[in-house]
């Protein structure tokens, strides 16, 4: 992952979201430049030269799914290693659907009958990796 041309973070619109923007900061200001996917419609819009220089085989998809089972993420995540991109899920289990369909899990052992402080070990795993990623690059 460190020696990927390209990190995206992609969520469904929601919560999510807002996880996957300071997701993509932090790597940002301590790793390296990461991206952030929003919107479902982006992949509609971006134009085709983009989407070659951006995913392809040197690209790292980061996927934040509380449930790991959400279709817009599991569709995302099939369409994107059918282009050669590598797919790290942080989700509620290896044994989700997108745990399972994923190069790299990074199970949170959310239950969905958890409340929202559900999202607490998704951003705890986010910090870890990040802080682990910045050591490794020095």
């Amino acid at each position: 992952m460190l020696s990927a041309d390209n990190l995206v973070f992609i969520s469904e619109a929601g919560s999510s979201a807002h996880i996957n923007r300071s997701a993509a900061s932090r790597f940002s200001s301590l790793v390296r430049y990461a991206m952030v996917i929003e919107d479902s419609l982006d992949f509609h819009r971006i134009n085709t030269e983009f989407n070659q220089k951006t995913f392809n085989e040197n690209t790292w998809i980061i996927l934040l799914s509380r449930t790991g089972e959400t279709q817009g993420s599991l569709t995302k995540a099939t369409n994107l290693q059918r282009l050669g991109c590598k797919v790290l899920a942080i989700t509620a289990s290896e044994d989700t659907t997108l745990g399972r369909i994923s190069d790299v899990c990074l199970p949170t052992y959310f239950r969905p009958s958890d409340n929202n402080t559900s999202y607490v070990p998704i951003l705890f795993l986010v910090e870890e990796l990040s802080i682990v990623a910045s050591k490794m690059i020095r």
